[in-house]
């Protein structure tokens, strides 16, 4: 018998790791170790959205911007009034406009690249740079605090830049940590936004991003790799001992019963190909 239990206490764990995805936060805690703060992120995106609506603009929140408070949506006609009164209630936050290439002008921007771009510039203390790469034959140049002249319109056009700017709200220190907000805040906020994209994903979407991400992990150094797995692994384990038992039980069965749902499927599926 005491293969069999090894076996199982083996799966819990991996279990454990499998659905630590899932749990809210407060199920990801030891007893005892105090409830997490509350990230308003997804509200602010909400208050941001609503105000896109209502004045005609787009606005572009940094997904690592911890926000203490809830935030309230501000009465204000302009859409320069309403962000600087949003953002005074934010710690380690601040609101840019930005302008980009007219060729990328119907893409759909990438927030957290778009932010990282913004902060970096807005901390760079080069007035100006010049970055060029010797194989490309390519430069990028930076400049810093020039005056916004009265026909700054149609200096963007004749740059090739949109005139209709992004408006970025975002977290002023490096890294995403404004606000307070720890290294486990973070990754939660990250597994919160995994779990919404992976409900808007169809089977087939999701398997395809299983697949890339498997790869990514085979393509890791081997080191790293069985760092990362050792990490996972012991936090699971972790996480999994600090829970009680009917909540383990449940978790347990609740995983066989969707493993189970998912290989029928895939059998019925299976048996209906040519």
């Amino acid at each position: 018998m005491a293969r069999p239990f090894a076996v199982a206490r083996w799966f819990a764990a991996a279990a454990a790791c499998a659905l630590s995805v899932a749990l809210p936060a407060q199920t990801q805690q030891a007893p005892g170790a105090g409830s997490a703060k509350r990230n308003y992120n997804t509200e602010l995106k909400a208050v941001a959205d609503n105000l896109a609506t209502r004045l005609n603009v787009t606005i572009v929140v940094d997904p690592f911007l911890a926000v203490a408070a809830k935030p309230a949506e501000p009465n204000a006609a302009r859409i320069e009034d309403a962000l600087d009164a949003l953002v005074a209630g934010m710690k380690g936050s601040a609101w840019r406009k930005a302008y980009r290439q007219q060729a990328e002008a119907n893409a759909v921007p990438s927030a957290d690249k778009l932010c990282t771009a913004v902060r970096a510039l807005d901390v760079l203390e080069q007035t100006g740079l010049v970055v060029e790469n010797n194989r490309t034959r390519r430069a990028t140049l930076y400049s810093k605090d020039f005056p916004v002249p009265a026909n700054f319109a149609d200096e963007l056009q004749g740059q090739r830049f949109t005139t209709t700017p992004l408006y970025v709200i975002y977290a002023t220190s490096a890294g995403g940590s404004a606000g307070g907000a720890t290294t486990a805040d973070r990754f939660f906020d990250l597994q919160k936004q995994q779990m919404a994209l992976m409900m808007e994903m169809s089977p087939d979407q999701l398997a395809q991003a299983m697949s890339h991400s498997m790869q990514m992990f085979m393509n890791m150094d081997p080191g790293t790799r069985s760092q990362f797995m050792g990490n996972m692994m012991r936090a699971g384990i972790q996480m999994w001992s600090s829970l009680p038992a009917d909540q383990r039980q449940q978790m347990v069965g609740q995983l066989m019963q969707n493993a189970q749902q998912a290989m029928g499927q895939a059998g019925q599926g299976g048996g209906r190909r040519p």
